[in-house]
């Protein structure tokens, strides 16, 4: 989460201060970044199969003000999918709409487009990127769609801005369609019946229920290759991130179905465990090498250092290849 300094104007703090909804969209996007094809396709109708690569852009742009001053703008998501081509998409995480959204949008896309601009022979060429926006709460007038429209001095231009509310979505839709980078965000399309559930026991149990089988659904997608085990892990430690902070002082939600989820806040477990996969690979094959240099008949001292480890960790694997022949 980005901290706001204190010589910051008041517009400026409140772009650079994050929720844990966002801090949870953004670790869904750096370390599930796979997860983010299908929802573009459901949101801008694309056909991308999955495997595509997801480039990540700089999302703090610097807006100019009136009398010179620079604001900061903190876009929540701006990306490049790499297919046959190289798209661009820059993606928005709403709690709520308001009347201003579309003027940030704008602002957001116009600066990214600046940001990469081209001039060649006296001509700026731009191109503005491809700009959805994901509702997690929604009412029945929040827009199915927006629109951007531009009079210039060569013609009207415009585009289109797609929407995804999360009310719209069953859990089965969300499986079915492979849109697992929403399911941390799933809890908001029960928000409505928290107050319920901290005084009704069979409608808590039913919510705790509902986790519990989207954890097995989970399982079952990881043990089918769909999604990794890390992303599963992922994907329950950001939802557990959510839930808290929606619960709030409900501590019976809190408590009955956060024991569920399990996991911590944003330095998420499954990180630790990839990260000590990586040292345990790596410590492998160090090992590896010590041992057939052994074998070879290379001195401990030359082993070391092609290893990257001292001498006495090469002689304590030495004793123990010896122990164990």
């Amino acid at each position: 989460m980005t901290v706001p300094d204190e010589k910051m104007s008041e517009p400026e703090r409140a772009y650079v201060t994050n929720t844990p909804y966002d801090d949870a969209f953004r670790t869904m996007l750096n370390d599930c970044s796979p997860l983010v094809i299908p929802l573009v396709n459901e949101m801008f109708g694309k056909d991308y199969k999955g495997d595509e690569e997801v480039i990540f852009h700089p999302d703090t742009h610097y807006v100019n003000q009136e009398g010179g001053h620079e604001e900061k703008r903190i876009t929540d998501s701006f990306f490049s999918i790499v297919s046959d081509t190289e798209e661009r998409y820059l993606l928005e995480c709403q709690s709520t709409s308001d009347n201003s959204m579309l003027v940030r949008l704008f602002e957001y896309a116009t600066q990214a487009a600046l940001d990469s601009h081209t001039i060649d022979d006296f001509c700026l060429k731009v191109t503005i990127p491809a700009v959805a926006v994901l509702f997690l709460r929604s009412t029945r007038t929040t827009p199915t769609k927006m629109r951007v429209e531009i009079s210039t001095p060569g013609g009207d231009v415009g585009f289109g801005v797609p929407t995804l509310r999360m009310r719209d979505y069953t859990l089965d839709d969300i499986f079915r369609r492979h849109l697992f980078f929403l399911i941390p965000f799933y809890i908001f399309t029960r928000e409505s019946e928290f107050d319920d559930m901290e005084t009704d026991a069979d409608a808590l149990g039913g919510l705790a229920a509902e986790y519990t089988r989207i954890i097995g659904r989970l399982e079952a997608e990881a043990l089918a290759g769909t999604i990794t085990h890390y992303q599963k892990l992922t994907i329950i430690e950001m939802s557990r991130v959510v839930l808290d902070q929606m619960a709030g002082k409900r501590a019976g939600i809190r408590e009955k179905v956060g024991a569920i989820m399990g996991g911590v806040v944003l330095e998420h477990e499954s990180k630790t465990i990839y990260n000590e996969g990586l040292q345990e690979g790596l410590r492998e094959g160090q090992r590896e090498m010590v041992r057939r240099g052994l074998e070879a008949g290379v001195d401990a001292s030359l082993l070391a250092r092609m290893a990257d480890v001292d001498v006495a960790t090469v002689e304590r694997w030495r004793d123990a290849t010896a122990d164990e022949a």
